[in-house]
């Protein structure tokens, strides 16, 4: 049997392990876990009046619940539920100003989790604020339907299964399996929908899959320890839920957020040579500044997701630079919604300031000596190089830039 796919998947795991250290995924989960931790009740309100728009799935609001506190919470799921549920009963009786801050609360949660994401995928720049609150709504409101709908299903199938199959065990061994098909469903969601960025699917299924194993694990683990060890419930009495309870939601978005650092892992191109980048570099840049060229006459503005379409993974790991380095050249700018348009038209920006702006022309060294004389004809070969690629782009577009997909 061949090692190569172990290997290249040790070595895809470490390159993970590595971004989560270098983007500081632990210091960054603990922020999400109190801010989870805030939110919690305001998103069981919020669930609980989605799953109440919805007659059919009305009676299926304290399955949901009890499901979701006992397979996601280890040991102390019942005791938070308790509490959480009486809280968000009082929720019920606020008034209009208690209700708008509860989901304030619910889309802050949903603004942290945005801000992670978008920078382990390296995305800068942020969406127009409408567009994030739509798709933070949509989640808001969506997931919890989808999970009664799962439930409401999951509980049909045992229901149907014949008597001799029926039993504690059968059950409980499907709700284990819908357990971590809902992990790894939510996780791929967040992978493939908050990004601002294309992760092609089978990428964000590969990331969440890591992470719904690891959270599996992490729950049994935890949920061990906290059995066997009686410190807690002894120093904090009827209050030793919270502290576990924070605690295991630090740990669950740190398993989280190394799932996402494994998505984008699958992304970087393997095995290529590191000098591989620059022409990745000038491939994403000749491909966004068609894009925007043919997006001007409609008078559109697309953003990274949309100039990255079309491109391989490697020049689109390089797209965010790209468009950077172009807009302190003053080639592009970035506008309201973070969009992107051109500065210029392609006729009055040559082939030298593209090079130029990518940082692809040879260097200006100052030094003495030898490296003096090499800076000398380095310098001499600069000046060439510019006076050759004085040539306009949009002749070398052939007049006619690239067009967007669909056009």
């Amino acid at each position: 049997m061949s090692l190569a796919r172990p290997r290249a998947g040790l070595r895809l795991l470490h390159e993970a392990w590595q971004g989560f250290l270098e983007d500081e995924g632990p210091l960054r989960a603990t922020g999400l876990a109190y801010v989870s931790l805030l939110a919690l009740v305001p998103l069981t309100a919020v669930a609980l009046g989605a799953l109440a728009a919805f007659p059919v799935f009305e009676r299926l609001a304290e399955r949901v619940n009890a499901f979701v506190f006992r397979h996601f919470l280890p040991e102390t799921g019942e005791t938070v539920q308790r509490v959480v549920e009486a809280l968000a009963a009082n929720a019920g009786r606020l008034g209009l100003a208690g209700a708008v801050m509860l989901v304030a609360t619910a889309l802050l949660m949903m603004a942290a989790i945005d801000d992670t994401l978008n920078r382990i995928w390296r995305v800068r720049g942020r969406a127009g604020l409408w567009q994030r609150l739509a798709a933070w709504w949509t989640v808001l409101t969506l997931g919890p339907v989808l999970l009664g709908a799962a439930i409401g299903l999951a509980s049909y199938a045992a229901a149907r299964l014949p008597a001799t199959v029926a039993g504690a065990e059968p059950q409980r061994l499907a709700l284990e399996l819908l357990a971590l098909a809902l992990e790894a469903g939510a996780c791929a969601l967040l992978y493939a929908l908050v990004p601002r960025r294309p992760v092609p699917v089978r990428h964000a299924l590969a990331g969440a899959a890591v992470a719904a194993v690891l959270l599996e694990l992490a729950r049994r683990g935890f949920g061990a320890y906290v059995a066997s060890v009686e410190t807690y419930r002894t120093l904090y009495g009827s209050l030793a839920a919270l502290p576990l309870l924070l605690v295991w939601i630090q740990v669950s978005w740190m398993v989280v957020l190394f799932g996402a650092e494994v998505s984008r892992a699958l992304a970087l191109p393997r095995g290529a040579p590191p000098e591989g980048a620059p022409a990745a570099r000038l491939a994403a840049a000749v491909h966004a500044l068609g894009r925007l060229a043919a997006a001007q006459r409609t008078g559109e503005a697309p953003g990274a997701a949309a100039l990255a379409r079309g491109l391989t993974a490697a020049e689109s790991a390089e797209l965010e630079g790209a468009l950077e380095r172009l807009e302190r050249a003053g080639l592009v700018r970035r506008v309201a919604g973070g969009g992107w348009v051109l500065a210029r038209g392609l006729e009055h920006v040559s082939a030298a300031e593209l090079v130029e702006a990518l940082g692809l022309l040879p260097p200006v060294v100052a030094a003495r000596g030898t490296a003096g004389r090499l800076g000398t004809l380095l310098a001499e070969g600069r000046e060439a190089l510019r006076a050759r690629l004085d040539v306009p782009l949009a002749r070398l577009y052939g007049g006619a830039p690239e067009r967007p997909e669909g056009e």
